[in-house]
């Protein structure tokens, strides 16, 4: 559905300073709180040289995915994934490498750390982890002193858990998500978009003309069950100070009846628990609307991105937030697959208490 557009897009898988063209390349990026991956199929006789020796042998391999729109210059070279190979896999008698592997989120997964941070910030927190894995950090959310509450100090305690895992609670105790772009780790809002807007047009099929747009596939989905009024209750009761605290969001919604959720913790302030249920509210209804599109290649397009959808003349029309890119680089073209999710854009959340 997309008009004719002459495009050179091409890839390059570069590893440990080689540059390799791979036969077919897929990165996976995702919002989700987990790595972005990456397989890429390349020939064992390459010739950038790196033969069976270097992939049985290698104990380190480190990998970038490199790619542009059109190879004739418009638009520049990106590096749409950096990290490490995982798993290297030879098929001897095709003579190709099957190579797969993940973001630098990998260096915070496989960190265990045991630690007691007394009196320190969420952004102090994860700036000390993301700078143990070689990250930066960039906040787009609010950072206070988080965890438990003890008399006049805040702790946040870490039992071997992974690294990741620690960024990742203390994310959402501020209404946000992480993910990581290249050596950067990204905290932000879980509805904010720091990336550019990308419309997605529909036209309606005429008697003259068949249905058309800037697509190649689409499809959108409703889900009626989260299209419900919801409520989320969140309680905690204070050891120390001997009393509770409650917390009440509602969302209104267009469909049929009602959904509670209810949750406990431990010694948790007012607005800190404010800021937790106002943020699992959000992130529930944010997967009533759901859309996966399908485009012509385009290396711009990343999770800090947005979609704008046009044209359906349905509530369809309005903007996502992207869960998830596919960049498909294979003998049929290059393609982008794009699965994005949000509320309705009507609805609006109040707090009840």
């Amino acid at each position: 559905m997309t008009d004719g557009i002459l495009r050179k897009p091409r890839v390059v898988l570069s590893v440990n300073g080689a540059s390799l063209t791979p036969i077919e390349c897929s990165v996976h990026l995702s919002a989700h709180q987990s790595a972005d991956t990456f397989d890429a199929t390349v020939a064992l006789d390459d010739p950038a040289g790196l033969d069976e020796h270097f992939w049985t042998s290698a104990p380190e391999i480190a990998a970038s995915v490199l790619a542009t729109n059109d190879v004739a210059g418009r638009g520049g070279w990106v590096t749409l994934i950096s990290g490490k190979v995982d798993h290297p896999a030879i098929d001897w008698e095709r003579r190709i490498v099957e190579a797969s592997g993940r973001d630098q989120t990998a260096g915070l997964l496989d960190l265990k750390v045991n630690e007691k941070w007394l009196n320190r910030t969420s952004r102090d927190i994860i700036t000390d982890l993301a700078g143990r894995a070689g990250l930066g950090v960039q906040f787009s959310g609010g950072s206070d002193k988080v965890g438990l509450e003890f008399k006049s100090d805040r702790n946040r305690i870490s039992d071997l858990d992974s690294a990741w895992n620690v960024v990742v609670d203390l994310a959402r105790e501020h209404g946000c998500i992480a993910f990581v772009k290249g050596s950067t780790l990204y905290v932000q809002p879980i509805d904010a978009a720091t990336g550019a807007t990308v419309a997605i047009h529909y036209q309606r099929p005429t008697p003259a003309m068949y249905a058309s747009g800037n697509f190649i596939t689409l499809r959108t989905s409703r889900d009626l069950n989260l299209a419900k009024d919801i409520t989320f209750n969140h309680r905690s009761w204070r050891h120390e100070k001997g009393d509770a605290v409650e917390s009440e969001f509602h969302a209104r919604g267009s469909g049929t009846g009602r959904l509670s959720y209810r949750m406990r913790a431990a010694n948790l302030q007012k607005d800190q628990q404010d800021l937790i249920a106002k943020s699992r509210l959000k992130q529930i209804i944010s997967h009533e609307r759901k859309m996966s599109v399908e485009i012509p290649g385009d290396i711009s397009i990343d999770p800090r991105s947005m979609i704008a959808l046009s044209g359906t003349g349905t509530n369809c029309d309005q903007t996502y937030l992207i869960s998830d890119v596919t960049h498909q680089f294979s003998s049929e073209g290059f393609r982008t697959t794009i699965n994005v999710r949000n509320s309705d854009s009507k609805r609006s959340i109040e707090q009840t208490k």
